[in-house]
């Protein structure tokens, strides 16, 4: 076998190699990604529209409100907090509510 013919295999292995690498690192992103779907549509499933709620995270941290939708694809969750005399509407993670 030539030099020239040895480098080209070490460059295809190589690449193969980095290819194999590549790929098994996407197919674990998808199976941490489809876990963390699921686990959000499991938290989804204890909440329910008109139930009552209360946040635990961010901004509104400590106020309360009334789930207005639900949205699994996205994992979030729509609630209507009074603030100043009005219900308005925030959009907030499944992670950041807990039912009252």
């Amino acid at each position: 076998m030539s030099s020239e013919t040895a480098q080209t295999l070490k460059t295809y292995r190589s690449r193969r190699d980095k290819f194999q690498r590549d790929l098994g690192v996407h197919e674990d992103r998808q199976k941490k990604s489809s876990s963390l779907t699921n686990l959000l549509a499991g938290l989804n499933n204890t909440l329910k529209v008109d139930e009552l709620v209360k946040i635990m995270d961010g901004a509104l941290k400590g106020f309360e409100g009334k789930v207005q939708e639900i949205d699994e694809d996205k994992g979030t969750v729509k609630v209507l907090v009074n603030m100043f005399g009005r219900e308005t509407p925030v959009n907030l993670d499944f992670l950041q509510v807990k039912k009252v």
